[in-house]
């Protein structure tokens, strides 16, 4: 848990830092700075983090021996499934279904806090702070 205090503490730490900046790339660099450090962490944490992580794991390690014909027959979802594929054909290892998804959430919400938020430090700090970031492990 105290990775959560040292992230939470590094974003506000950094934004007192990007203030230096000139005005035009404060946000960029912000950004930059934090969710890089955030998907680093969720990317790499252990396998065992998490209360569903190693049931993922252990489907990811499952799914690249289905056939693409029995998607629509499983009992997953199809969507699941292929990506699944997608990211074993990169590669087999099951902590690249964890980097992959990390990838999607953390940048997905990152990109949508830079591009929506009218303060994006407020917005990153409480997606950190009020516990969403925790809650995808």
């Amino acid at each position: 848990m105290e990775i959560y205090w040292y992230i939470y503490t590094y974003s506000i730490f950094m934004w007192l830092f990007v203030q230096l900046l000139p005005e035009s790339s404060k946000r960029f660099y912000y950004g930059v700075s934090v969710y890089i450090p955030l998907f680093l962490i969720s990317a790499f944490r252990s396998i065992d983090v998490g209360g569903d992580t190693p049931i993922y794991v252990r489907t990811f390690e499952n799914i690249h021996g289905i056939n693409i014909d029995d998607f629509f027959i499983n009992t997953m979802e199809c969507g699941y499934i292929l990506f699944n594929h997608i990211v074993a054909e990169i590669s087999n290892d099951g902590q690249m279904i964890l980097v992959a998804t990390s990838f999607f959430v953390v940048f997905g919400i990152g990109l949508f806090l830079y591009r929506e938020s009218d303060n994006f430090f407020l917005s990153t700090i409480l997606f950190i702070g009020i516990g969403f970031y925790i809650t995808f492990f």
